[in-house]
């Protein structure tokens, strides 16, 4: 992203954050912004990496703070579909009881999932991961297939133990 001076006098960039809803699938990376003063006219430079580990459309804001105000820059990605099965995210092409106990060794931060994990282990697909993903990944596992949403079903069906 180029960020230019077009006002008349020195800008001066302090601080960068991004925050709203989806900030966590969004990283700042190198720039050339924060505290050089850049001449009207003058741009800098900064690097945004969007990293989404759930499906759908993600927007944040970048804020960034200078000497002559505070500026939003909304920033948006579309995550796609996930790669992976879902369910599976121990990526062994089957669900097991064991995918439930990584849920939630990952709810209680025990362990850290992989962008890919994390997609594949939010089996009703709200873009978060709880404990009630690991209680649905366990009916897959026991055959109890009734209330499952239907993408999970479909994944439970093909790589679990729905019939």
């Amino acid at each position: 992203m180029e960020v230019y001076n077009t006002g008349e006098s020195d800008l001066i960039i302090s601080n960068l954050e991004i925050n709203g809803t989806d900030s966590s699938h969004f990283t700042i990376g190198s720039n050339s912004c924060i505290g050089a003063s850049k001449i009207p006219g003058e741009l800098c430079f900064i690097n945004i990496s969007f990293s989404p580990y759930f499906t759908g459309t993600k927007t944040a804001n970048l804020t960034i703070y200078t000497n002559v105000g505070n500026f939003d820059v909304p920033l948006s990605g579309n995550a796609g579909n996930c790669v992976s099965i879902l369910g599976d995210i121990n990526n062994n092409n089957s669900i097991s009881a064991f995918d439930g106990a990584m849920v939630l060794q990952a709810v209680v931060g025990s362990i850290n999932l992989t962008n890919e994990q994390k997609c594949a282990a939010d089996v009703n697909e709200n873009s978060s991961i709880s404990a009630y993903d690991s209680a649905l990944l366990l009916k897959c596992v026991v055959g109890n297939c009734s209330g499952l949403p239907q993408n999970f079903l479909t994944s439970c069906t093909n790589h679990g133990n729905c019939l």
